[in-house]
């Protein structure tokens, strides 16, 4: 079972509704639980909460780039979905632990490049 800590696991949220069901069976069978906190890359871009309803289920400590950051802190990347990106980009690799669970997304493999290379998880 995975220690308690307070950092946070990431899921894109870019795939679909299977994808992130089988991503909250996942979590739950390694023995994250309700208190784990996620945050969630590309949740507003592609469906935000409806298409997230699985995951909020088992995992409601759930985060978004606009949960993490003030309005203040983000408007100024508000037009920019490339610096928004950069923003998700961020909140991936800084994570305790990655899952991705979009194959074709962009960010997948640079978040899992970094994070090897950088030797994290």
């Amino acid at each position: 079972m995975p220690e308690e800590n307070n950092g946070y696991i990431m899921v894109s949220a870019n795939g679909g509704t299977n994808q992130q069901q089988v991503a909250c069976l996942c979590f739950a069978a390694l023995g994250f639980n309700r208190a784990t906190r996620i945050f969630l890359a590309g949740s507003q871009i592609y469906g935000g909460k409806s298409r997230l309803a699985a995951l909020t289920t088992l995992f409601p400590n759930l985060a978004t780039k606009e949960y993490l950051l003030s309005s203040s802190e983000i408007d100024p990347f508000s037009n920019f979905s490339s610096q928004q990106a950069a923003l998700e980009f961020i909140g991936c690799t800084a994570a305790n632990t990655f899952a991705m669970t979009n194959p074709g997304s962009q960010l997948s493999p640079l978040v899992s490049g970094y994070r090897i290379y950088y030797g994290g998880v």
